[in-house]
């Protein structure tokens, strides 16, 4: 397998430079953790078995995490000239109706828990960092108190795929409407705020305002109630840890570039010596003794804890050993976006169990030339994802795999200069097994909130609930408070 270097990763929303907030992730609970483990090992035996380019983000010991405490389609291989039906009724979106509800592939590594026969559904989430403008994906073109709220930033109809009298889809988005595409409207977190960092906790950890923050990810949480023993449960891919992937049991990863694991299938004496050490280090059994009974407990937690880690990655490290990334920019788009959705399609098609998938892209912060630069964002956009349908149906994983999209925050309806600013409700973008079309109820341009943004018709758990309840079969319960409602219609069953 070839070594190449992936390309430059996106900014940070931590390291934007516009503002002085801090953006602490949720708070990690104290004791020894694979996580921490691998860190301090990086460069040695476990940083051969990944974790320079592998970091484990799990919390380990006593689970310590709690909810919040308040409240089969189109062959996506193929393209269409017609878009989908619509599942929405039209309404003017000046006054929408409140009612309105429209309808040769690597092994799998081997662990101490066999995995579940048959296909497992996968959860994909795009992060569009900075806060993509909804008004900007899903057009309400008709609406004339838009038309005067964005004299020059409102798209001509050229630019768009008219679904209808009043909405249109950005034409940026075109090969995966031609997929088969669900565009659910009027998505945010009711009372939120302005703040990137704020709203992007409350989005990792999934929870609420007038809620303290979860000590772990939603995404992390999902993969708790998931883990059946895979050496990794959830994988988030880019240059930093998720929060969002932070859990309490099971080992959810980052991963940065798989060619850390070029070693493992060397038939080379060296890596092979080195690869039955670490293997018996992660096997042995038992605990020093010091003459303290407590000192005992802890060190065999860490020994155990240890052991964990190194397994956990070693057996990835197999996955990741046959993915190849000599060629992803014949297919995908060079950037790190298209490298993050070619390693996931390997890494699906492997078969090893990883069941969350965390993407990031951006800089949706668009308070300046918004007109092409979300247009820009959302072509790359397009461009990789629509492949990453074509790979998923070429491995026959179709119809066993969900990509949703989530973003910190919509745009003010009102322009700014060539920009917008930071505003409340925007929407998000489902692909797979999905009725395609316009779900929810538009956020009414005639009825904006005391700061002039649009008022979310629909809850941040609604939405999370559908991904987990809905499509992961993980009741809503047990990851978000409440057990909030799924969005009716949206999933094939």
């Amino acid at each position: 397998m070839t070594t190449p270097t992936p390309p430059d990763q996106p900014t940070s929303p931590n390291d934007r430079g516009s503002t002085s907030e801090s953006a602490d992730s949720p708070s990690e609970p104290t004791g020894p953790s694979r996580r921490k483990f691998l860190g301090l090992l990086a460069g040695g035996a476990a940083g051969a078995a990944g974790a320079g380019a592998l970091y484990v983000s799990n919390q380990d010991g006593t689970p310590n995490a709690t909810a919040p405490e308040t409240a089969n389609g189109a062959d996506p291989s193929t393209s269409s000239s017609a878009p989908p039906d619509s599942s929405s009724t039209s309404v003017s979106p000046d006054d929408m109706a409140a009612d309105q509800t429209p309808n040769t592939l690597p092994a799998s590594p081997s662990t101490s828990v066999p995995l579940p026969q048959g296909p497992m559904r996968t959860l994909v989430v795009v992060e569009l960092n900075g806060g993509n403008d909804g008004l900007a994906t899903l057009v309400p073109y008709s609406s004339r108190q838009l038309q005067k709220l964005r004299p020059t930033l409102l798209p001509a109809e050229d630019d768009l795929i008219l679904l209808d009298n009043d909405f249109g889809v950005t034409r940026s988005l075109e090969k995966n409407w031609n997929q088969g595409l669900a565009l659910v409207q009027g998505i945010g977190i009711p009372g939120g705020t302005g703040s990137h960092f704020e709203m992007e906790r409350r989005w990792w950890s999934g929870t609420e305002m007038g809620a303290t923050l979860a000590t772990t990810g939603f995404l992390g949480r999902l993969c708790d109630e998931l883990d059946q023993g895979q050496p990794i449960t959830g994988l988030t891919l880019g240059t930093r840890r998720s929060p969002a992937m932070l859990s309490a049991k099971p080992v959810t990863a980052g991963l940065t570039n798989p060619s850390v694991s070029w070693w493992v299938n060397q038939q080379n004496s060296w890596f092979t010596n080195l690869r039955q050490g670490i293997e018996t280090m992660s096997a042995q059994t038992g605990s020093a003794q010091t003459g303290s009974r407590q000192t005992d407990t802890q060190q065999s937690e860490s020994i155990t804890i240890a052991r964990n880690g190194l397994g956990s990655a070693l057996d990835f490290a197999d996955v990741l050993s046959g993915v190849d990334v000599s060629n992803v920019t014949d297919r995908y788009p060079a950037n790190a976006l298209g490298w993050q959705f070619a390693i996931a399609a390997q890494v699906i098609a492997a078969n090893a169990g990883v069941r969350v998938i965390h993407i990031t892209h951006g800089n949706f912060d668009t308070h300046d030339d918004q007109d092409g630069t979300h247009k820009h964002l959302l072509r790359q956009l397009d461009d990789a994802m629509s492949q990453f349908r074509i790979e998923l149906a070429e491995s026959g994983n179709t119809d066993n795999v969900l990509i949703a999209t989530t973003s910190e925050f919509g745009r003010r309806p009102q322009q700014s200069g060539t920009g917008t600013d930071h505003g409340a409700a925007s929407m998000a973008m489902l692909a797979g097994p999905v009725e395609n079309g316009r779900f929810g109820e538009h956020p009414s341009l005639a009825k904006l909130d005391e700061n002039d943004n649009l008022v979310p018709t629909l809850s941040m758990s609604e939405f999370y609930a559908t991904l987990g309840e809905g499509w992961l079969g993980v009741p809503a319960s047990s990851v978000i408070d409440a057990a909030p409602p799924v969005v009716p219609g949206l999933l094939k069953t």
